[in-house]
């Protein structure tokens, strides 16, 4: 019985542990989409998404609040879809204008060069940050 006992001990400890290392891995991805996003995105969607970059009164459409995404879709983080418009899969309205650079492009010129990590991984990190900045509802 003593032997059932520490076994479950033991997984209930590899669960927290696993937990907390997840935690740790979700928190440099969104640390990275962060970096990637300011890079790429923050000039005309603002540093916190809300489409007030310093960029945005200069363009003929204003940039989107990114921080409404889930409100706009019932509730719900279309994450998937986010990570096809980043990637340029999904058409955008205003992302085809020589006004919103297609990103993407670049992310899959670099993705060779040393110190680059893959196009698709910088779009994931990016999806997940989006995702992070959600405004609550």
């Amino acid at each position: 019985m003593r032997r059932y006992q520490l076994s479950a001990i033991g997984i209930l400890l590899c669960g927290v542990l696993f937990a907390g290392v997840a935690e740790a891995g979700r928190d440099q991805i969104i640390a990275a989409g962060k970096n990637e996003y300011n890079e790429s995105c923050k000039a005309c969607h603002g540093a916190t998404g809300k489409g007030d970059g310093e960029m945005a009164s200069l363009l003929v459409k204003p940039p989107a609040n990114l921080t409404l995404i889930r409100s706009r879709n019932n509730g719900l983080f279309p994450f998937w879809r986010i990570f096809q418009m980043v990637s340029g899969v999904e058409k955008v309205e205003g992302h085809q204008t020589i006004q919103m650079p297609k990103y993407w492009y670049r992310f899959r010129e670099q993705e060779n060069l040393p110190g680059y990590d893959l196009a698709n991984q910088r779009i994931l990190a990016v999806t997940h940050y989006l995702e992070s900045i959600q405004a609550s509802d």
